[in-house]
């Protein structure tokens, strides 16, 4: 309410003015402004990973963030000073103390399913980031005279979707076509088709809750030159599912990756019921890697993970002193911190 009484106080002001004006002048300044206008406007149009379209005067200054993919991706883009609020907990991310502790102490918006409006009506930022398990909160939102934008970055595609969206409102665009060019010369100089691809299985918060086939973690599977033991029978599964343990037995993984906050290596291995799987019986399982976000996820750093688990499938191809280095390069590039990873 208050950027439209700024708007209509800025037209009565220009309106007086015009009137006042000496008519002579007053035709020049027809005859110019027009081209002028065309030049300084910068409105642009959004549409968000639901279908909405939102219409933006101009780039945003400031941000409100509902969830972990979109601030840490905020913070990549070079967007860390321009939030006004994030989601709860954000004192538990080590990402956020490392690369923009000033963020942890920013009102805290809720999770991906509250929203806290008088927390973010408070912070009047010009722009509101929400999952799309938050959508029902947008009319709200929007009465207020606030922009929504709803995200759904859960595959490859929609995050790379994702990001291009919130750089564009951001005026960051530059920083996206930076980051997807360095992915890309980062993927290319260091993975290689592979013929004979390592079986493997990713295990979720048990040994039985299997990733689906269409989940962002299988995406990351095939990167890596890996082949998915459940790819024909989860293949369009977008969610974790539960398997039996016949079924895992019968899949014979040569690699076993666990979730981080899972079950745990050594529950595994010790586990007599799975003893006789090859990935178990060459010790061949990991959790995948967290120090400071988790690399399985969509964000910006997935692409750390690609290389971590090409490095765990194929050794001789590709060292982990190689790519903890690559990861240090990447913290200190797009997060500004010199993250000190050290891969075992």
């Amino acid at each position: 309410m208050k950027k439209t009484l700024k708007k209509i106080m800025m037209l009565m002001l220009c309106m007086s003015l015009c009137a006042c004006s000496n008519p002579a002048k007053h035709e020049d300044a027809v005859t110019s402004s027009p081209t002028s206008f065309a030049e300084e406007k910068t409105s642009f149009s959004i549409t968000d990973q639901t279908g909405r379209v939102v219409e933006f005067d101009d780039v945003a200054q400031t941000a409100a963030s509902g969830y972990y993919i979109v601030t840490t991706t905020l913070i990549g883009l070079g967007c860390a000073d321009n939030l006004v609020g994030v989601e709860m907990k954000a004192d538990s991310r080590k990402i956020y103390s490392a690369a923009a502790p000033q963020i942890i102490e920013l009102p805290s918006l809720g999770n991906k399913k509250n929203f806290n409006l008088e927390e973010c009506v408070a912070a009047d930022p010009d722009v509101v980031f929400l999952p799309v398990s938050l959508q029902d909160y947008v009319a709200q939102l929007e009465e207020m005279d606030m922009k929504v934008i709803l995200l759904n970055p859960e595959t490859s595609q929609s995050f790379d979707e994702a990001v291009d969206i919130i750089a564009k409102i951001m005026g960051k665009e530059d920083i996206a076509e930076q980051y997807f060019a360095y992915r890309d010369e980062l993927i290319g100089k260091y993975i290689k088709e592979v013929e004979q691809k390592k079986r493997v299985y990713f295990a979720g918060g048990d040994v039985l809750e299997a990733v689906g086939g269409a989940m962002f973690q299988n995406e990351l599977i095939k990167q890596a030159q890996g082949e998915y033991v459940f790819q024909d029978s989860l293949a369009n599964v977008n969610s974790w599912q539960t398997i039996n343990i016949e079924e895992i037995i019968a899949a014979d993984p040569e690699y076993i990756f666990i979730e981080q906050d899972g079950i745990s290596v050594e529950d595994i291995l010790n586990d007599p019921s799975l003893s006789e799987i090859t990935a178990v019986k060459d010790g061949h399982v990991y959790v995948f890697p967290s120090e400071y976000e988790t690399w399985d996820t969509p964000n910006l750093s997935s692409c750390l993970g690609i290389l971590w688990m090409y490095a765990t499938l194929y050794p001789e191809r590709l060292s982990l002193t190689d790519v903890a280095t690559e990861a240090n390069a990447f913290y200190q590039q797009f997060y500004g911190f010199d993250a000190q990873i050290v891969i075992e």
